[in-house]
């Protein structure tokens, strides 16, 4: 049997519960995502808009303030049910929290789904809709902007611009080169 020392097993430990995370992290490829666009007694408008993402069976996503997750039922005629709400508990503030209780109280009614091209509704019984739902956009689509404006922002920080007279000097170090007691370069420039 091969010797491993302490540093090595958790340098190895460490990378692959990195990976488990990593895999855990990134949604299913069944899952989809779904913000919501209109509700009954849910006003229009919203700083912090109902999310829903649904991975089967299962749904999980935002009221707007808490986070909650369900389970879908199917019943007889084509009918589907929404059971085992679970919600997280923060307090919020009261229109949040308007908003919170019709958009439970809509998933309670919930009697029918309807999936029409980037929209998703949930009917009640008499096939009023409840809560209407249009598809966001994946992950991935989501964070090829992000990571290109935090990279420029990351670099941004390491820019230290000092004027004398009307020369401008930037010291630029690189990213973690300020860590690795890299020497700084000089760029002259007007």
């Amino acid at each position: 049997m091969v010797e491993i020392g302490f540093p090595r097993f958790a340098l190895i430990a460490v990378t692959l519960l990195g990976c488990l995370d990593a895999a855990a992290a990134e949604p299913n490829a069944t899952s989809t995502s779904w913000v919501l666009e209109r509700g009954r007694d849910i006003p229009s408008r919203l700083k912090r808009t109902p999310q829903l993402r649904m991975e089967g069976q299962k749904l999980s996503g935002s009221t707007g303030c808490n986070s909650f997750t369900a389970a879908l039922v199917d019943k007889a005629d084509k009918r589907i049910a929404i059971e085992q709400v679970a919600l997280t508990r923060k307090l919020c503030a009261a229109k949040l929290d308007q908003v919170e209780t019709a958009f439970v109280r809509s998933l309670n009614e919930t009697e029918y789904l309807e999936e029409k091209g980037k929209r998703l509704t949930f009917l009640s019984g008499k096939r009023q809709p409840l809560l209407v739902w249009t598809r966001s956009k994946s992950a991935a689509q989501r964070a090829a902007p992000r990571k290109s404006y935090a990279r420029a922002r990351h670099h941004q920080r390491h820019v230290r611009v000092r004027r004398h007279q009307r020369i401008a000097s930037v010291t630029y170090r690189g990213c973690w080169g300020w860590l690795m007691g890299a020497p700084a370069r000089r760029a002259q420039t007007f």
